[in-house]
């Protein structure tokens, strides 16, 4: 298998995807502490028993216990200093996606931040 081919991105993805490093642009959500939520561009369709339902968008949660229990937790806040005067974030992340009725969203879960590379995008225009 080709390196490339562990690589997939999110548009590309559904439940069923594992064993691969999903990517994809996504704008900074909100802070939570020393956590953190973002929002992919790309939306996901989502099916029941086969059939469409709809797109609906997929976030990435990093809980403020999971920045604290990494190793790396300063290279993190430094790479989240001032995420408001960012346009984007270009998001590699090695986990699994899960859909909640309840809101009407799919998640992108990580079980450690060893899996997990956030890339600064451009400035905000003033």
């Amino acid at each position: 298998m080709r390196l490339v081919d562990y690589f997939k991105a999110i548009r590309y993805c559904s439940l069923e995807t594992d064993q691969r490093v999903i990517f994809g642009g996504a704008r900074f959500i909100h802070r939570f502490g020393k956590g953190v939520k973002f929002e992919f561009y790309d939306k996901l369709k989502h099916y029941k028993e086969g059939v469409e339902i709809g797109r609906y968008p997929v976030t990435l949660y990093i809980s403020p216990r999971l920045v604290e229990a990494a190793r790396h937790r300063n290279y993190f806040e430094e790479i989240l200093k001032e995420p408001e005067k960012r346009r984007y974030f270009t998001i590699y992340a090695l986990g699994h996606l899960t859909f909640s009725d309840k809101h009407e969203s799919f998640s992108l879960v990580v079980d450690d931040l060893k899996s997990l590379s956030l890339l600064r995008g451009p400035d905000k225009e003033p």
